[in-house]
């Protein structure tokens, strides 16, 4: 196994503290929505395209959201086993456990796409009365559903929301504040967001 691979895998599962100082109570006002996008092409024509807007984002914003993109199969596209790990911690399994299921074969034309380092963008996370910050990696999974059709699925993963920050004396660097990160389920404002975002991509 390739050190790339090792080194991302510890930062998708670890990056951030498991467990955060006592704090705001954390809300997500959202009701689910669907994660399923569906397309009169081919896959291949979908995905190329879905890529080809990833990879031609201008907006500072969208830029540092959907800020990496890696093939499945790529080194730093972490394996089932560890995604699997972080999606039950945040109980979130149900999301991904069709595909971690899936073999091989069947991810091929799969993509995760990372946000930029430290980045979080408002979505429908709140802590009381006010929205806080959210941050997420998406695997996008392209499937045929017919001679002309397919679908891709939109999948979170390594989620968080900034809380704020706290003071912790036995902190990593010293007695300092540290922000308040935590982990968190998938955002459906999220996956709206990017859907929107691809549906505009392919319909032009």
């Amino acid at each position: 196994m390739p050190a790339t691979r090792g080194f991302f895998s510890a930062l998708l599962v670890c990056a951030r503290p498991a467990c955060a100082a006592s704090g705001p109570e954390v809300e997500l006002r959202a009701s689910p929505s669907s994660t399923r996008l569906t397309f009169t092409l081919p896959v291949d024509q979908v995905r190329a395209a879905v890529k080809a807007r990833l990879l031609a984002l201008s907006g500072a914003d969208e830029h540092r959201r959907y800020h990496l993109v890696f093939s499945f199969g790529d080194p730093l596209f972490p394996p089932s086993e560890e995604i699997a790990v972080d999606a039950q911690r945040r109980g979130a399994l149900r999301e991904v456990a069709n595909w971690i299921k899936l073999p091989a074969s069947a991810k091929l034309a799969d993509l995760l796409v990372t946000p930029d380092i430290d980045n979080f963008w408002p979505t429908d996370y709140y802590a009381g009365n006010h929205g806080i910050g959210f941050s997420t990696a998406f695997i996008l999974h392209f499937a045929n559903c017919g001679p002309s059709s397919s679908t891709v699925d939109l999948m979170q993963i390594n989620s968080f929301v900034r809380v704020g920050k706290h003071f912790d004396l036995l902190g990593r660097t010293g007695p300092k504040f540290y922000w308040d990160d935590r982990p968190a389920a998938p955002s459906p404002q999220a996956a709206r967001d990017l859907a929107e975002l691809l549906i505009r991509g392919i319909a032009k």
